[in-house]
């Protein structure tokens, strides 16, 4: 009965640190994906001085850029622009170019 108890502890306590392993796994994710967000962004504003409104999505890597550009020339850009980022694995582009005369 003892060594059953034993067991059961052991066990327990196994899976409790293999839990809190996956939490601070994913806080550091998290850490990571701000990290990489605001490096896209400097990125982007380096690359695209006339910069309209872009948002920048980053999960595990993968970033998804939403929002206007003024060309098709400016939305490849952003494209490039982001692959160049240190640790982007994917790039999602979801830009659109506004119509020739549109207001911001």
């Amino acid at each position: 009965m003892r060594n059953s108890l034993r067991g059961l502890v052991s066990g327990a306590l196994v899976c409790l640190a293999l839990l809190a392993g996956c939490q601070t796994r994913t806080g550091e994710q998290g850490t990571e994906d701000g990290k990489l967000s605001a490096a896209v962004k400097v990125q982007l504003a380096h690359a695209i001085p006339a910069l309209n409104t872009i948002t920048i999505e980053v999960h595990q890597g993968k970033v998804q850029l939403d929002g206007t550009v003024e060309s098709e020339a400016e939305k490849e850009q952003a494209t490039q622009a982001t692959r160049q980022v240190a640790g982007v694995r994917e790039v999602v582009n979801n830009l659109r170019v506004a119509p020739k005369g549109a207001a911001g």
